[in-house]
């Protein structure tokens, strides 16, 4: 007996797909700062000093993109880049350097 004829499959399949896939990926996260006036900014040594606070061995920071970029080692003595909000202070993006 058949449940599905080869045309009904290849349209279930087609419309069941966005929805796994949906499901198995994560949701992209946004990896921007928000735009603030650069006179709003916190300076080099507070961003410093927030990222030490969470752990962070400063290596360097640099504004990146609108964002303050900080070179660091993290707790596991890993080389790490963290995107920081630079008015918040907030963590927006970590890259783990190999």
């Amino acid at each position: 007996m058949r449940i599905f004829t080869a045309p009904a499959a290849v349209l279930a399949t087609a419309l069941a797909a966005p929805l796994l896939l949906g499901a198995a990926l994560p949701a992209a996260a946004d990896t921007r700062c928000p735009v603030h006036p650069r006179d709003q900014w916190m300076g080099v040594a507070a961003m410093a000093e927030k990222a030490a606070a969470l752990g962070y061995t400063v290596l360097g920071v640099e504004p990146d993109d609108g964002c303050y970029e900080v070179k660091a080692r993290d707790a596991g003595g890993n080389r790490v880049e963290v995107k920081f909000d630079p008015v918040s202070g907030a963590a927006v993006a970590i890259e783990h350097d190999d």
